[in-house]
């Protein structure tokens, strides 16, 4: 029988297996510093350096990806890997089997992960959320169900006490996001994105991130008929409505990140440089780095001006980019075994999480 993914959203409620009492070499909740970081990078504020490590108690082996969600009351870790996943707090972590987890997220301090799955072809196919039992989590069905027909990730953003994902339209070529209750499963409302790309022949799922009135700002990379690919950000208001046009600044999306309710796009130049795009799609940062695949981007804004993490893969061991206001970009080596930083997320308060593996560990990195 032919299997069709499926968009799932996944709600981590309490009774998760803790730390404490997982097997030996899982994260503690207070980490443990197994390695020492090559370099401090300094910001606008001062150094930002490792300030601690968690062992996250997966074998790197078994890590394709990782995703962070962080605000200042705490934070969530997917791991993800072959079929399944695991999702990680400092209290507790759930794992997941026969489905493939994609983002997380924190509503109202609980962790919601947005996921895909397998289910038989039939005219409604299972579009879910998991509710976590135990260290393990069932799939429950949303209502109305969203097929993604080819199985692109679902990215999840927090706006308000909602849930909302960024999901492919059926046909392949579009996206539409949608708002859900994250406790009973319910679709409140669904809009179709405006891309304004006239033939569009794909796209690409980069970022969703919340707006400061409650909604959220979705970014894409589409592929125009003439396999140009260009950047579409998307802001829609708390009840999914569109606010003003799809913009886009000239490059290649390859981050998106949210920062007190201000979306900031990181594009790559046609030279290959890294840029930071602010509100209206003004130039705020350049030349970021170049040279590698970037795994994750997040900004943090003080009075003396917007720091900006960024992950980069395929480095000799994890590395970061920070860049400060007025400031060149430094390098930081979160750690001086093989590995990759796998992503990133500002705590908030100054601080930032990074998830990522070191010498055949998964770790998490706080820098502050």
């Amino acid at each position: 029988m032919r299997l069709l993914l499926t968009v799932a959203a996944l709600t981590l409620v309490a009774g998760c297996t803790s730390f404490a009492d997982a097997p030996a070499g899982t994260a503690s909740s207070s980490g443990t510093a197994t390695t020492t970081p090559t370099a401090t990078s300094t910001t606008a504020d001062g150094p930002l350096a490792v300030t601690d490590e968690v062992d996250l108690g997966r074998s790197a082996a078994d890590v394709t990806g990782a995703r962070v969600a962080a605000d200042r009351d705490g934070y969530a870790v997917l791991l993800q890997g072959g079929a399944g996943g695991t999702v990680l707090t400092p209290d507790g972590a759930t794992g997941v089997t026969g489905t493939v987890l994609t983002d997380v997220a924190l509503v109202d301090g609980d962790p919601v992960a947005a996921a895909l799955t397998a289910g038989a072809v039939d005219p409604d196919p299972a579009v879910g959320v998991l509710l976590a039992a135990g260290s393990t989590a069932l799939p429950t069905d949303l209502a109305p169900a969203v097929a993604a027909p080819r199985g692109l990730p679902v990215l999840a953003a927090t706006g308000g006490d909602q849930l909302f994902l960024l999901a492919e339209t059926p046909d392949g070529v579009g996206a539409q996001v949608l708002a859900v209750d994250p406790a009973t499963a319910e679709v409140l409302a669904t809009t179709d994105l405006d891309l304004e790309v006239d033939g569009a022949t794909a796209i690409e799922l980069v970022g969703l991130v919340p707006a400061g009135d409650g909604g959220v700002v979705a970014g894409l990379g589409v592929t125009t008929p003439d396999e140009d690919v260009v950047a579409r950000l998307v802001e829609l208001d708390a009840d999914l409505e569109p606010v003003g046009r799809a913009t886009g600044p000239e490059g290649r999306l390859v981050g998106l990140t949210g920062d007190d309710g201000t979306a900031r796009a990181l594009v790559e130049a046609p030279d290959g440089t890294l840029r930071l795009f602010g509100p209206q799609g003004g130039r705020e940062q350049g030349d970021l780095g170049a040279g590698s695949r970037v795994a994750g981007v997040a900004a943090y804004t003080s009075s003396a001006g917007t720091v900006v993490v960024t992950a980069f893969l395929d480095q000799p061991a994890p590395t970061v980019v920070v860049t400060a206001p007025d400031g060149d970009p430094t390098t930081l080596e979160l750690c001086d075994g093989d590995g990759d930083a796998l992503a990133v997320a500002a705590a908030g308060d100054g601080t930032f999480l990074v998830a990522g593996t070191c010498d055949g560990e998964s770790r998490l990195w706080t820098l502050g």
